[in-house]
């Protein structure tokens, strides 16, 4: 028989706009960031806060993401910081990575949890050491607008990202190199529109793409 899920609110404490949210992988857990510059982690079952709400950022937490493992939480805002958390303490696993020129937009974790992949509000992408916080290759500044999404393939070979620019790009993880021209740009009718979300396939072969046109693109991400 199929499990029934009982419906949940997450609101204690919630007084201010929720920007990102993401399950742990054990999907035990929920983390939030809101316009309050406030991290919480919520049991998914009850609805309850499992520690008092954390406080790391100056400005809004725009966007939030569990490591592979679930140990630790990284949390990118407005303020041209990224911090890394241990999700169990709410203590700094790491100083916050200072070395971001724009606020941060959208971060996930490497599948392997190595490295932490981020893009910013001047267009450029970012790969930290997720221990060290240094910079591994350098900013990848193509896209013209505000980024507000990336993604990691699930071989952790390929990264794409999707901008306020309209187009979809994938590059290599590991040189940094643009694997083809951009993708797109997304259209409805005679307008262009900026690219929310991004998924590669599990077999990394294809990537989603989704847009503000209303409009759902499937690539091919080995020839785009």
């Amino acid at each position: 028989m199929r499990r029934q899920y009982p419906a949940v609110v997450l609101s204690e404490g919630l007084t201010t706009a929720i920007h990102s949210l993401e399950f742990s992988p054990d999907g035990r857990r929920i983390v939030s960031g809101s316009s309050d510059g406030m991290l919480r982690v919520w049991n998914a079952e009850t609805g309850e806060l499992l520690a008092p709400p954390v406080r790391g950022h100056e400005g809004a937490i725009r966007t939030v993401s569990f490591s592979p493992t679930g140990k630790y939480i990284a949390s990118g805002s407005v303020d041209n910081t990224i911090c890394v958390w241990n999700s169990q303490t709410g203590n700094l696993a790491t100083p916050p990575f200072e070395e971001i020129s724009g606020g941060t937009s959208s971060l996930t974790y490497s599948p392997d949890g190595a490295c932490i992949l981020a893009g910013c509000d001047d267009g450029q992408i970012y790969l930290l050491d997720a221990e060290t916080g240094e910079i591994v290759m350098r900013p990848l500044s193509v896209h013209s607008k505000r980024i507000l999404c990336v993604a990691f393939s699930a071989d952790g070979t390929q990264i794409a990202s999707g901008s306020e620019d309209c187009t979809v790009r994938i590059w290599s993880a590991k040189t940094g190199a643009a694997a083809m021209p951009p993708l797109g740009p997304h259209s409805g009718g005679v307008y262009s529109s900026p690219i929310h979300s991004l998924l590669f396939a599990q077999s990394c072969s294809r990537l989603l793409s989704a847009s503000s046109d209303g409009s759902i693109r499937l690539w091919d991400a080995k020839t785009g």
